[in-house]
């Protein structure tokens, strides 16, 4: 009878044991690993979501999703990698969209990314020299993701560029539906906004290697048929 009870006694005992670590570890996560500290590398400034982190058990706060969020909310950030570092702090290496061209209207400049996003507003002495400015575009604001047409141009910019090509203007006429790439060398090509124009940059690298060669410059190139029409410096 005295082996049963005491039997009996070890087992509350344990479970009594194992009761109170449960209720340890509970007390010891909720206090001690709530994240009070975001370690930052890169952009620092007015990221949203930030400030729901604090306060937050490490141990439930998911990567991913945590990532998808922030990356939802803030559209100049490129991406973020995130990292948790116990017991309650957070590093965040931060990677913004880089400016790829800027989009001029009446009255102001902006700067957009590559994929169509408007960054930021500035005024137009403030330029940088080495982007692509693409003019007569009215109507955007930080935020906005630009028309499928006007990113269509920010597409083919960048593939000028790549293709060591790139275009000091791009001028847009709405009415007609067509924009004028102007590059450094004071050569033109026309395209329409209502055409596929994904082989442009390799077609007009192909030209002006082919002319430069002959020992001539195109002054102006018309893409908007379906064979190119190119009028040379000595031509009308």
């Amino acid at each position: 009878m005295k082996k049963r009870s005491s039997t009996k006694f070890k087992i509350y005992g344990l479970i009594f044991f194992i009761l109170i670590f449960i209720l340890l570890l509970l007390i010891l996560s909720f206090f001690y690993f709530r994240i009070n500290t975001l370690e930052i590398y890169g952009k620092k400034a007015n990221i949203i979501g930030l400030e729901k982190l604090e306060g937050q058990n490490i141990f439930l706060l998911n990567e991913n999703s945590l990532r998808s969020k922030l990356l939802l909310s803030n559209i100049t950030i490129e991406d973020i990698h995130i990292k948790k570092l116990y017991p309650n702090k957070l590093q965040m290496i931060i990677k913004p969209k880089e400016i790829e061209i800027a989009i001029l209207s009446t009255s102001s400049a902006y700067l957009a990314s590559l994929d169509g996003i408007i960054l930021n507003k500035i005024d137009k002495a403030s330029l940088p020299t080495n982007l692509t400015k693409i003019e007569n575009i009215e109507g955007l604001k930080i935020g906005d993701k630009v028309p499928n047409d006007i990113k269509s141009l920010i597409n083919i910019s960048k593939d000028l560029k790549n293709a060591n090509l790139q275009a000091d203007k791009i001028k847009v006429d709405n009415t007609a539906q067509v924009a004028t790439f102007v590059l450094p060398s004071g050569t033109e090509f026309i395209i329409s906004l209502t055409r596929n124009n994904e082989t442009l940059p390799a077609s007009l690298q192909l030209i002006m290697t082919r002319f430069r060669i002959e020992g001539r410059e195109p002054t102006k190139i018309d893409f908007r048929f379906d064979k190119p029409i190119v009028t040379l410096n000595n031509e009308k």
